[in-house]
């Protein structure tokens, strides 16, 4: 792909119907996409023009659009459905599922958009994700990019799926992030360093970074250091030891490098953090 998919961490939801401006005849002004768009056409008709391609609009059709392709809508009738943008960088720590994601994305930018028309009994659950998505981003919470991403990622699945494109198979690449993300993902206790997890998979850690990154989008770093928070929230929310224990238990000999590197990946110092999620524990 030559174009950039968004360099952000950005999501929005939105009704069709109030992100579409109507003109007697047709929508004269292209839209370029800032982010990469997924709309969902529940009612309503009309043609969607990309560049020299142009797509007749029926009801229970997802369209997938990404930056660098300018597109408008000509004679439509009322559309109704759900409008979502997100950049790339969004969907970045989605493990395996990052390359098929991408496959596709990269599939719509090249043939200007991927059009998908819904199986009948598939509109519910494309509904539900959609209705679950809006619900989500109006509240706040710890856990709210984390769900909005799940559910992004269950209804790009989905479309994978309807898309029928060749695969992105499992190659040697593919492969080894996956042996990589179950090896960070099923130890009791996490190594912490790239070269640990790469001489358990018997590579180079310099293969095993520039393997990780081209496959997932975030260094082996990262991940590994996202496993790490992720189990240290665990133990502050629903253990009762004290940060130097979960320190210890989880390699850290320095109590203050754990307890800056907790306020800088959770957003919060230990101590405020298992006060909000977690009061009852002393």
């Amino acid at each position: 792909m030559t174009k950039p998919l968004g360099t952000d961490d950005h999501f929005e939801i939105q009704d069709l119907e109030s992100t579409i401006s109507y003109h007697p005849h047709e929508h004269a002004i292209p839209v370029l996409p800032k982010y990469c768009e997924l709309l969902w056409i529940r009612s309503g008709s009309g043609a969607l023009r990309c560049e020299r391609r142009m797509q007749k609009i029926s009801e229970d059709m997802i369209l997938v659009l990404t930056p660098g392709r300018s597109y408008l809508f000509q004679n439509t009738a009322r559309l109704e459905g759900f409008r979502i943008c997100f950049s790339k960088d969004f969907l970045a720590d989605s493990g395996t599922v990052y390359a098929h994601i991408s496959h596709l994305l990269e599939h719509a930018y090249n043939t200007c958009f991927l059009a998908l028309p819904l199986e009948h009994g598939e509109r519910p659950m494309v509904e539900e994700i959609g209705r679950m998505l809006s619900n989500e981003q109006a509240k706040t919470g710890f856990f709210k990019s984390a769900i909005l991403k799940g559910l992004l990622k269950i209804l790009f699945i989905q479309l994978s799926r309807e898309a029928n494109l060749p695969s992105a198979a499992l190659n040697a690449s593919s492969a080894l992030v996956s042996r990589f993300m179950d090896l960070i993902n099923s130890d009791s206790i996490i190594k912490r360093t790239v070269s640990a997890y790469a001489s358990d998979l018997s590579v180079t850690r310099n293969h095993l970074n520039a393997t990780i990154k081209k496959e997932t989008g975030r260094s082996a770093r990262h991940h590994i250091q996202q496993r790490m928070i992720s189990e240290a929230k665990y133990w502050a929310t629903y253990s009762p030891k004290s940060m130097k224990q979960i320190a210890y238990e989880m390699g850290f000999d320095d109590i203050c490098h754990f307890s800056k590197f907790f306020k800088q990946k959770s957003g919060l110092s230990f101590s405020k953090f298992r006060s909000k999620l977690a009061p009852n524990i002393p």
